[in-house]
């Protein structure tokens, strides 16, 4: 009987180095911002929002150290938990729903805002005006959606007042529906200039996230961050529709890898191969109109099985990064490897 294994599952998608051939790992330190010029930091009211509902039940207040990289907009993005206190208490959670309302100064080259820096930033859940003094909601920290806005409705929003600028980028802070929409949104950082604000706020009602009738009662009246990333419907950039970094919300299951080796392959003695499929990103983040892009060893089956595979995965609709997925046009390198049968033991 054969085992068979999946060793890898990549996301390498079009106009990026293709699967076979790795990028070079890069030499270049981004820098680090030690002493950030913030233009928008949280209020009281922002972290009394999200204090973790058990630690303010009992009273309790903590610490947490973010690091995040900042954007040409200065907003903060790629956020992970460097350190809570005391732990077990969500306050890494809570500081990471605050990581939203921080703004600062962007970093210049020859003038012009560049992304990249990363900083650390910490955040006190005690004294200096940080009470509870309200209830606590529930926070949603990687929504999935149901539906979300798509490229083109990007575009269409793009704020006239913004001009030639090349991007921009809002977070909003939002209250959740039980039907799974989005009311009582409020502006936490956006730049370089207001009308990004406005133009993600009129895409509010585009969004609706995916609930359970168990989740709906749970995250009722609870706060989500949706981040929008903008960018100039006039330029090569917005123009092209590109998905880096999905969430896959639907991947496949190690038994379905199993049924999917490819017979022809395993009868020839082949261990291993690769199969990408290239696909449509639907409007809810599955794959669709997958084709085999191209198959190593030839003719041996491993494309048709990427393009099964393919066809099972779903992403999330809207990116962590706040951009859409649909209409992109994707490829997917699957990595198949035939593990051998373990040595049969020793009869005593």
């Amino acid at each position: 009987m054969r085992r068979v294994m999946m060793a890898g599952l990549l996301a390498a998608f079009a106009g990026s180095v293709s699967a076979q051939t790795p990028p070079a790992q890069s030499t270049k330190r981004e820098p680090v911002v030690t002493k950030p010029e913030w233009i928008r930091k949280p209020s009281g009211e922002d972290v009394t929002a999200v204090w973790p509902a058990g630690a303010a039940k009992a009273g309790i207040g903590g610490k947490a150290v973010l690091s995040c990289t900042v954007t040409a907009t200065g907003t903060m993005s790629d956020c992970t938990v460097v350190s809570e206190t005391p732990e077990g208490y969500g306050f890494g959670v809570s500081a990471l729903m605050l990581s939203g309302s921080f703004q600062m100064k962007p970093q210049t080259v020859d003038g012009a805002p560049v992304a990249g820096a990363t900083v650390r930033i910490p955040l006190n859940f005690m004294g200096d005006g940080y009470k509870v003094s309200g209830a606590t909601v529930p926070a949603l920290l990687e929504p999935i959606w149901a539906k979300a806005p798509s490229f083109a409705d990007m575009a269409a929003a793009w704020p006239s007042s913004a001009g030639d600028l090349p991007e921009g980028s809002v977070t909003l802070r939002c209250k959740v529906m039980s039907t799974g929409y989005l009311k009582d949104c409020r502006r936490l950082a956006q730049g370089p200039q207001p009308g990004f604000g406005d133009a993600a706020m009129g895409l509010v009602n585009r969004f609706q996230l995916l609930l359970t009738p168990e989740s709906a009662a749970q995250v009722k009246n609870g706060l989500v961050n949706v981040r929008f990333h903008f960018l100039n419907p006039a330029t090569p950039a917005g123009q092209a529709r590109k998905v880096a970094d999905p969430r896959w919300i639907v991947q496949i299951k190690q038994d379905r890898v199993l049924a999917l080796y490819p017979d022809i392959a395993a009868d020839a003695g082949v261990k291993s191969g690769q199969g990408v499929a290239d696909c449509l990103v639907a409007a809810d983040g599955k794959l669709t109109d997958c084709k085999v892009a191209r198959e190593k060893p030839a003719d041996l089956g491993f494309g048709k099985a990427a393009v099964a595979i393919a066809g099972v995965m779903q992403m999330n609709p809207w990116t962590d990064a706040g951009r859409p997925v649909d209409g992109a046009r994707i490829r997917l390198p699957i990595n198949f490897n035939q593990a051998d049968e373990p040595a049969a033991k020793a009869q005593p």
